[in-house]
């Protein structure tokens, strides 16, 4: 539609049917940031481009996957083997071939995983921000159960750094109480 109408956001296509409104396919992924990035290149077939898409999008998910499992703190054994079960779970390896567009926000995902530990360390929620648009962007029907699981993981993160806060504070207290008693004692 892009190149035959030379329109970025096309409202209407003629040759869907009888005719369909453009936004009717949105849950598709239609402004996805994978898709776009085709309209750079016009010289390569759709069809070999998504094949390609799927691909990538499947591979940078299981690296931004392994890379968040270390960042966790599991050991690279154990993440190897995790980031190759991902890998070779069925339903990623059918819809990466099948019905990328149920797949291809999982890298956004993963990103927003990573995008949580980073806000929660360093106080910075740019990478945060960006991946969940993309997520959006890519699949905004697959995005509600995403927004969903980084829900969970940020409130879990969140309690785990309020009581290791809470625990750090009451060290920080039992500390200048053995001070205030050995100032104590020292001046008996």
């Amino acid at each position: 539609q892009f190149y035959n109408t030379g329109q970025l956001f096309p409202e209407f296509a003629a040759n869907i049917g009888g005719g369909q409104n453009i936004y009717n396919f949105a849950y598709y992924g239609l402004y996805s940031p994978v898709v776009l990035i085709s309209y750079f290149l016009p010289f390569v077939k759709m069809s070999d481009y998504m094949m390609a898409a799927g691909v990538i999008s499947l591979l940078a998910a299981v690296l931004l996957f392994y890379k968040w499992l270390l960042r966790r703190g599991i050991t690279s054994r154990l993440s190897f083997l995790t980031a190759l079960l991902f890998l070779l779970s069925g339903p990623m390896i059918y819809h990466s071939y099948n019905q990328i567009m149920f797949v291809n926000y999982m890298p956004f995902l993963l990103l927003a995983l990573l995008g949580v530990d980073r806000h929660f360390q360093k106080r910075k929620s740019g990478l945060l921000i960006l991946s969940v648009f993309g997520m959006i962007l890519t699949s905004f029907y697959f995005s509600v159960g995403g927004l969903i699981a980084l829900t969970a993981y940020a409130v879990t993160e969140y309690l785990k750094c309020g009581t290791e806060n809470a625990a750090y504070e009451a060290e920080q207290e039992n500390r200048k109480v053995s001070r205030n008693q050995k100032a104590g004692a020292e001046k008996k």
